[in-house]
């Protein structure tokens, strides 16, 4: 009588990944991998612990709080063990930058102020972003510098109009100097 015994030392792996914030749904590129000598390898994947899929690429994420860490288990006939291992899918904010331009005016003896109307750059295409600005201002021959952004004013939305604020990080925030010249 031949006996032939499981082994017990299934492995698996699968590496995390990540992806920059885009709008778009992201899923593993890579599958689980696992060295079994022989047999069939059935990998599963679930981001519960309860519903189990053989298709990794129906677990996706779209936005940062839709990250998810993905449970993975493999098993073979003839292996004892239940091979389990997890990675995380991981979208990250992305850092967008504000700028409003310079403006040069000549003297009037009045108060004045800068360009008001700022550009985004980084944004995610269909979405749009926001923010309060007071413009650099001045009534003398001179350069001003003094236009303020409000940073906790921040937020951007999608073509649907849903607040995807969380997905940015805010970066450089470039205010416009006032120059006011001299007359002649």
């Amino acid at each position: 009588k031949l006996t032939i015994t499981q082994l017990n030392t299934l492995p698996v792996d699968l590496d995390d990944e990540d992806y920059d914030y885009d709008g778009e749904p992201h899923a593993f590129e890579e599958v689980a991998t696992t060295n079994a000598a022989s047999g069939t390898t059935t990998i599963e994947y679930s981001k519960d612990g309860e519903n189990w899929t053989t298709n990794l690429a129906s677990l996706t994420a779209t936005t940062v709080a839709e990250s998810f860490e993905v449970q993975v288990r493999a098993t073979n006939p003839n292996y004892s063990n239940v091979a389990t291992t997890t990675a995380t899918l991981t979208i990250n904010p992305i850092t967008v930058t504000v700028t409003v331009e310079d403006k040069t005016v000549a003297y009037t003896g009045s108060e004045q102020s800068g360009n008001t109307a700022y550009t985004f750059e980084g944004v995610v295409e269909g979405q749009t972003a926001t923010i309060t600005y007071a413009a650099s201002h001045g009534a003398e021959a001179d350069t001003y510098d003094n236009g303020a952004y409000t940073a906790d004013s921040f937020a951007v939305v999608d073509g649907d109009g849903n607040d995807v604020t969380a997905n940015y990080t805010l970066g450089d925030q470039t205010a416009g100097k006032l120059t006011i010249t001299q007359l002649n």
